[in-house]
């Protein structure tokens, strides 16, 4: 059965053409509203990407008024792109040892960025996700379930950025 106003202005009933609704049956109606409530138990989150960055720990002050304002989780991603298998490192460091520095540059990003959030506001909930990942990827996989992705902006110029393309 649809519902809504047919051609002449009145309520239309079965078979007639105009704009329409349809009405849900007893069971799509609690359907419908298990998954209402599941909305509202959704986990609300901003993410943050974090690289270690003076932009990234301003992305990290503007992003925490935008998550108290939306009730949500601050949650701070910094992607580590490196496996042992690499060629590349410090020399007198060798392999191993040059990825656990990578490591620790990467904790220590993310603990600044924490800090900077729980400075401006001590009672916001804040996460910190440390991944081996390429950063794109990763942003653009955590994304998907956030309310809102902030990065920093590293503010080239307008003729740094002209030439670099953004």
């Amino acid at each position: 059965f649809l519902i809504g106003k047919g051609p002449a202005g009145g309520v239309q009933g079965p078979g007639e053409r105009g704009s329409c609704a349809a009405v849900p049956t007893r069971a799509e109606q609690a359907a419908l509203s298990v998954n209402e409530e599941d909305d509202m138990n959704a986990r609300r989150t901003v993410l943050v990407g974090i690289d270690g960055s003076a932009a990234a720990l301003r992305a990290v002050r503007w992003a925490v008024p935008e998550a108290r304002r939306r009730r949500a989780v601050l949650h701070l991603v910094t992607a580590l792109a490196w496996t042992e298998d690499r060629l590349v490192g410090l020399p007198g460091l060798g392999q191993a040892p040059y990825g656990q520095y990578l490591r620790a540059a990467a904790e220590n990003s993310l603990a600044a960025a924490e800090a900077a959030a729980l400075e401006a506001d001590p009672d916001l909930p804040v996460e910190r996700e440390l991944a081996l990942s390429f950063p794109a990827g990763l942003l653009l996989e955590r994304s998907q379930t956030a309310e809102l992705l902030v990065i920093g902006d590293h503010g080239r110029g307008r003729i740094a950025s002209a030439v670099a393309g953004s």
